[in-house]
């Protein structure tokens, strides 16, 4: 496996991997409740008809082992997920999605909301980037969690 031809720039001819998303990242689903309903509705709408989302992925061959879906507004510049497969974690697919996200976003300093079940997973990547914790809300999307804001200062800071 080639680790610098995995991520690849959203284009129309990678609608296809959308199919897989909602199966890869399963796991985000148990967290964030109506996930499939958002990921439908809201960012596959955007992704076809609007310039206002955007997404990343890394593949093997013709499995999608890792996903970067991005909100492009202004002023809202967002990470809405970051996933990759456990069998492909550690080997620097996160990190080439994070580079490929800043980029298609135009800043270093993106949105990005972590639940508290998967922090501990992602803080080396967060840490790494210089991501800047602005709140923890408990509840946000799930009573029993809490909800970690980051970057959210930049919001306003242009």
């Amino acid at each position: 496996m080639n680790l610098g031809s995995l991520v690849s720039y959203c284009k129309p001819e990678h609608l296809a991997y959308y199919n897989q998303v909602l199966s890869t990242v399963h796991s985000v689903r148990d967290t964030y409740p109506g996930y499939p309903q958002w990921f439908n509705n809201k960012f596959m709408y955007g992704l076809k008809n609007t310039t206002e989302r955007a997404y990343c992925f890394a593949v093997d061959g013709a499995k999608l082992v890792g996903v970067s879906l991005l909100k492009n507004t202004e002023p809202e510049k967002k990470i809405c997920c970051l996933f990759v497969s456990p069998d492909y974690r550690h080997i620097g697919i996160a990190s080439k999605l994070m580079q490929a996200s800043f980029a298609l976003l135009h800043t270093q300093k993106p949105l990005m909301t972590v639940s508290n079940n998967n922090l501990s997973q992602i803080k080396p990547l967060i840490n790494r980037f210089g991501f800047e914790l602005s709140r923890k809300q408990p509840g946000a999307y799930r009573p029993d969690l809490v909800e970690y804001f980051y970057n959210e200062h930049y919001l306003n800071s242009k």
